[in-house]
């Protein structure tokens, strides 16, 4: 994950673009 402690918001589009697929993967499971 890329950290950058001078925006910390840029970060977060990364984090979500790696973290969503899991998340959708949760979601099928659970259904």
């Amino acid at each position: 994950n890329i950290t950058s402690p001078a925006n910390p918001r840029e970060t977060q589009p990364h984090f979500f673009e790696s973290k969503f697929p899991e998340l959708l993967k949760l979601l099928d499971t659970v259904h």
